[in-house]
């Protein structure tokens, strides 16, 4: 599978608990600060009551124990939520003893009493709302009363109880803010969360789009299920659906590309991507009964982990629809963030596909026609137009003492087949000599219908005129061959004219007319046979086979 893109992965795996359940990192890093006020209050305050030496050991403990809780709080950040969780409670509980402490150790008014014990209290309230408040609020009573009973200098049981309430009043509010609160940075950290993934989404589908602008229907497909890979989908394919349902629905590679299919009739994929089709839209299969809702894989289930199909379409045409089909990793139904950015980049691809389809058939009708202008419809040969295209690419350009052949032919006796077997049968004859012809030259000659029952060889490399004769002979005595036509046997002959001339400097037009006229008189001579032009170099007696 593609590589995901940078961070989209971790935001796609990261469970919604972690969200819910751990401490907001602004709310702990406020409690570090409020600690860190705390013990510079309360080391001034000892510092301030009692100036000797176990209030500066006092203090100076007391600074420790809150730095080193500010350490437990800043390693419980960075560390996942059950830590988190655990090492707030060791928070917790060390803050309320400390407290306690300092109230144990402190001299002077005891009715400030309630402004030192609140803050465990608060700090239970906010990072476990009511039951941490509760929880807080029993322990630090329980531990202030029995500081009390063993104190000398105890203060009334309604004071104490005051106090105590005082404290729960104080805190209480902070335990519903705190939960609100906590409820609303979560929230605003899921939906920041999600923003941010639908913008790796979408910068995702927005690069893919950029990068499937080529003219290639291949690298079209290589773009689009590399970009699948990096929303976090697996195992991409795209092909063409045909078919209604059931049975029917067959896949076949995309038109004009190279993939090679192996998706069987049945296959899950051939359903998603039949609904994605009928739907116009992403479709997420399989589904359960009437409710429409995504069958939920069980996350222990490793088999059926890569269970949930994801299917786009991604192009229309009369033949078929394009389908886009991918597996969800992560078990159960992807979000919504990433089907909308499926059929997004879909829809984009989708259109640089239908220009390349487009694209490809212009090229391949331009092709075609540019083939079919430069050959003859009925005997494929090449005609007279691209056969006089090829003589003069050659002439000029051969080496200095070789020599360009031209033979030109007439079929004797064409006619009266016309005649007598019609058109059609006159047509197959000349298909027939067509394959003859082709049989009797060398790979890189040159054989050409001029038009009707004239036919055009040209022969490069020569080194004198016995070659070009060897071929005349064989071509007369091929042809002189009887063919086949509807089940009759038919013999005809042919006359040709032949004309050589250096290929370095001969004149492309000047070699067919000679042939022509050398044809001519091949046939003058008695027909079926050949003529050599006398204005060729090294000039041969005529002669006939």
């Amino acid at each position: 599978m593609a590589r995901e893109a940078p961070g989209l992965d971790q935001r796609r795996d990261r469970a919604p608990a972690e969200v819910d359940s751990a401490m907001p990192a602004s709310i702990e890093s406020a409690l570090r600060r409020v600690r860190a006020l705390t013990a510079v209050l309360v080391a001034a305050h000892l510092f301030m009551s009692e100036r000797d030496v176990l209030a500066v050991w006092a203090i100076f403990a007391v600074a420790g124990c809150f730095l080193a809780l500010n350490g437990i709080s800043w390693i419980a950040q960075r560390n996942s939520p059950r830590v988190r969780n655990a090492l707030g409670v060791l928070q917790l509980v060390a803050d309320t003893a400390i407290v306690l402490i300092v109230v144990w150790i402190r001299e002077g008014d005891s009715s400030i009493d309630w402004a030192i014990l609140v803050w465990p209290v608060v700090e239970g309230a906010i990072r476990f709302q009511l039951p941490g408040l509760v929880a807080t609020w029993v322990a630090v009573g329980a531990g202030y009363a029995g500081w009390n009973h063993l104190n000398d200098e105890a203060i009334e049981w309604q004071t104490l109880g005051e106090q105590l309430v005082v404290v729960v009043l104080v805190a209480l509010p902070t335990a519903f803010l705190a939960k609100h609160l906590v409820d609303e940075m979560a929230a605003h950290a899921r939906g920041r969360e999600e923003a941010e993934r639908r913008g790796a989404l979408l910068k995702a589908a927005a690069l893919g789009g950029r990068r499937s602008t080529s003219l290639d229907v291949d690298s079209i497909l290589d773009v689009l299920r590399e970009t699948i890979g990096q929303m976090g989908f697996a195992d991409p394919l795209v092909f063409e659906i045909e078919g209604a349902t059931g049975p029917s629905l067959l896949a076949r590679p995309v038109k004009h590309s190279k993939d090679v299919l192996a998706v069987p009739p049945g296959d899950p994929r051939l359903v998603a991507a039949a609904e994605a089709r009928d739907s116009n839209g992403v479709a997420v299969w399989p589904r359960d009964g009437e409710t429409g809702e995504v069958r939920r894989s069980s996350a222990t289930d490793a088999a059926k982990r890569y269970s949930v199909l994801v299917a786009a379409p991604v192009a229309h045409d009369e033949e078929g629809v394009v389908v886009l089909t991918a597996r969800w990793p992560s078990g159960g139904a992807p979000p919504a963030s990433q089907c909308e950015s499926v059929e997004l980049f879909a829809a984009q691809a989708g259109a640089a596909l239908r220009n390349a389809q487009t694209h490809k058939e212009l090229e391949s009708l331009k092709d075609r026609l540019a083939y079919e202008a430069a050959h003859d419809v009925l005997t494929d040969l090449p005609n007279r137009r691209r056969f006089h295209e090829e003589i003069e690419r050659v002439c000029g350009r051969g080496r200095p003492g070789d020599l360009i052949g031209v033979l030109f032919l007439d079929l004797d006796g064409f006619k009266g087949v016309n005649d007598r077997y019609g058109h059609d049968r006159a047509d197959d004859l000349l298909v027939q000599v067509a394959k003859r012809l082709r049989a009797c030259v060398r790979p890189g000659d040159v054989v050409a219908r001029m038009g009707g029952d004239e036919f055009t060889v040209m022969l490069t490399r020569l080194e004198g005129p016995a070659p070009a004769i060897e071929v005349a002979e064989r071509v007369c005595q091929m042809l002189t061959e009887p063919f086949q036509l509807g089940g009759s046997n038919v013999t005809i002959s042919t006359s040709i004219g032949i004309a050589l001339g250096p290929a370095d400097r001969a004149d492309a037009g000047d070699l067919v007319r000679r042939a022509d006229v050398a044809m001519y008189r091949a046939k003058r001579q008695g027909k079926a046979g050949w003529a050599m032009d006398p204005a060729s170099l090294d000039p041969v007696s005529d002669g006939a086979s």
